[in-house]
């Protein structure tokens, strides 16, 4: 896979019972190979969020920041890009379903 400049913002979706674990180790890509990321939040809600609870929280990656920070994110289509691991400094809470 070869490493790609993602938008500004990617997002997350996940439990409400993962958000203490993430802002305390990031985003870890847990039973897969990658951390799946979306290009909006609407596909992070619809494609992330909705297989990991009832009532996704959608987080917001600060990718320009985590770039910087050598964090490398990989493009896997148009909406989904990769990452192996994207630290707690650079996610921030979006929205909350």
């Amino acid at each position: 896979m070869v490493a790609a400049i993602p938008p500004a913002e990617l997002f997350h979706g996940t439990s409400p019972e993962s958000i203490r674990s993430i802002f305390t180790v990031g985003l870890l890509p847990m039973k897969r190979q990658y951390v799946h990321m979306s290009a909006d939040a609407d596909t992070a809600v619809l494609v992330i969020g909705s297989r990991k609870s009832e009532h996704p929280v959608i987080l917001t990656i600060d990718t320009v920041a985590a770039l910087a920070a050598d964090t490398t994110f990989y493009r896997a289509s148009n909406m989904v890009w990769l990452a192996s691991h994207v630290p707690a400094e650079f996610i921030r809470i979006s929205r909350m379903d």
